[in-house]
């Protein structure tokens, strides 16, 4: 019974992981935001490995993003610590790191975590010459992700 549970939640986990940030649009957008590890290490800092998928966005073209971490201790504390990142579009998968130090309730430590990560954007141009032609554009929802945060 416990190993087709730790099975089924598994699977759930994965496809938690694997789903779509965005739904299919026309123009540029993020999508398939991923993690693919995140560790905690001794000072209690979390950094987070993972990627996305870049669609319409020109090779070279920066993308931001913010999030945060959330981790309850026992039944006593919650730890929380914010982030913001950016990364360099490749027009496909694109891989993305970020560090993450609690503000409140302590320090990280090894266990389960959730993670939110959204707000996809970057700078727009109609004339690239103008900068007073740039504006901020979305290019992706939110994605909120229950993950094992393991120590280095």
């Amino acid at each position: 019974m416990r190993r087709t549970l730790a099975t089924l939640f598994a699977a759930v986990l994965a496809l938690t992981i694997m789903a779509p940030v965005a739904s299919a649009q026309d123009g540029p957008q993020v999508t398939d935001v991923s993690i693919t590890s995140i560790t905690v290490d001794r000072a209690g800092t979390v950094t987070i490995n993972g990627s996305f998928y870049c669609q319409q966005l020109g090779d070279g073209m920066w993308v931001q993003f913010d999030g945060g971490v959330t981790q309850a201790i026992g039944h006593k504390f919650t730890v929380y610590g914010g982030f913001g990142g950016q990364a360099e579009c490749a027009n496909g998968p694109t891989h993305f790191a970020v560090g993450v130090q609690a503000w409140t309730g302590g320090t990280f430590s090894a266990g389960w975590a959730r993670v939110d990560i959204g707000n996809f954007w970057t700078w727009m141009c109609s004339d690239p010459n103008d900068p007073n032609s740039c504006w901020q554009q979305g290019v992706g929802g939110g994605n909120n992700l229950y993950v094992k945060v393991v120590r280095k």
